[in-house]
């Protein structure tokens, strides 16, 4: 995999890998002065603009959360992308279309068991 491409947003930053049809944006990024928290949302896409995943909600509360997360996302690059790439292009069954089941949709829409315990680990 290739290095992104990193474009500064205002109040974030977006990462796009193009060969991989990959995007990222990290979005409503603000740093708190009193305790040193950072807070955002992110925003994973493919390269059609179609979202992968809910926008998720993310807190750092020292700078141990964040080295940790970027060094686990590092360490397993490639793998996360290739199960998010796995999960392209399949039917899922949701349970319904007007009332969905929750762990249903949820499931189809968080496919990197990877990326899944990562984010996890700093919540």
């Amino acid at each position: 995999m290739a290095n992104p491409k990193v474009q500064e947003l205002i109040g974030g930053y977006q990462f796009t890998w193009p060969d991989d049809a990959l995007t990222i944006r990290v979005e409503r990024v603000r740093i708190h002065n009193s305790d040193g928290r950072v807070t955002g949302e992110l925003h994973i896409s493919n390269g059609t603009g179609a979202s992968l995943y809910p926008p998720t909600q993310l807190s750092f509360g020292a700078d141990r959360s964040r080295t940790s997360l970027a060094k686990t996302l590092t360490e397993n690059e490639a793998k996360i992308n290739a199960e998010l790439l796995g999960a392209q292009g399949k039917p899922v069954d949701m349970g319904g279309y007007y009332h969905p089941d929750f762990a249903k949709t949820s499931a189809a829409m968080r496919p990197s068991a990877t990326l899944n315990a990562a984010l996890a680990s700093i919540a």
